[in-house]
């Protein structure tokens, strides 16, 4: 993203896609309909879409090193939208095919050991992203809040091995974000004072797991991603 200077200035953002084609063709995502994989770890599949016929599909054993501790994926379709006192909403449809990791009846970061997640990315005057949020649906059969700061501040249970929508409601005038699970709003935060950007970069798309084949057997998980939404409220499509 830091490569890209220009903010837009449309009145609206209005997107909304299934990863059908003829934007999108079975195979690796990157560069299709202005989305950007340039690790390459997401394709286009016909492999459990939740409506339609295609979903992107990610694979647990794909994930990149991050830190020793650490393997994933970022993706997303870029905007840069000055979204000053404009409200954004977004939804994905997410689902994480494996085995559940809880280990005991109630919700432990712990337990969190692979995810798909939606996370909500600004950027700074430098065009270095920010992250406000994340929707992380865990292997511990939760999906989690987690704030900017990266801490887990709420959960709600989900089954998994079945999609599930993660949704956010951005308002940048009461600069405060809703979380949304399955159309349930699960928690309110709001965007601490040190972040001052209103440029909206991406709904990112991720798979984050530990880097540890004695703890995860990421070989046993596949994540998959359908139907994205991102509008303003002045959109004639809506995400909420």
């Amino acid at each position: 993203m830091g490569l890209i200077s220009t903010h837009a200035k449309a009145e609206d953002l209005c997107y909304k896609t299934s990863f059908e084609r003829s934007d999108f063709s079975p195979g690796k995502l990157n560069t299709q309909d202005g989305w950007q994989n340039p690790q390459k770890t997401a394709s286009i599949s016909p492999v459990y879409p939740q409506s339609g016929k295609q979903s992107i599909r990610v694979f647990g054993n794909k994930l990149n090193e991050i830190s020793p501790e650490l393997v994933g994926t970022r993706f997303g379709r870029l905007f840069l939208y000055d979204a000053t006192n404009k409200t954004i909403e977004l939804s994905i449809d997410a689902m994480l095919d494996g085995p559940s990791t809880d280990s005991n009846s109630s919700a432990n970061p712990n337990d969190d050991l692979i995810s798909a997640n939606l996370t909500l990315l600004l950027v700074d005057e430098l065009n270095q992203p920010i992250s406000i949020g994340t929707l992380l649906l865990s292997s511990n059969s939760n999906v989690w809040i987690i704030d900017s700061s990266g801490d887990y501040v709420a959960a709600i249970p989900i089954n998994l091995n079945g999609y599930h929508r993660l949704s956010a409601r951005i308002d940048f005038s009461s600069r405060k974000v809703q979380f949304f699970v399955d159309n349930e709003q699960v928690k309110t935060l709001s965007i601490p004072d040190s972040i001052t950007s209103n440029i909206f970069a991406m709904g990112a798309l991720e798979m984050f797991a530990v880097n540890d084949k004695k703890t995860l057997n990421r070989n046993h998980y596949d994540a998959y991603f359908d139907n994205f939404c991102v509008s303003t409220d002045s959109c004639e499509i809506q995400c909420l």
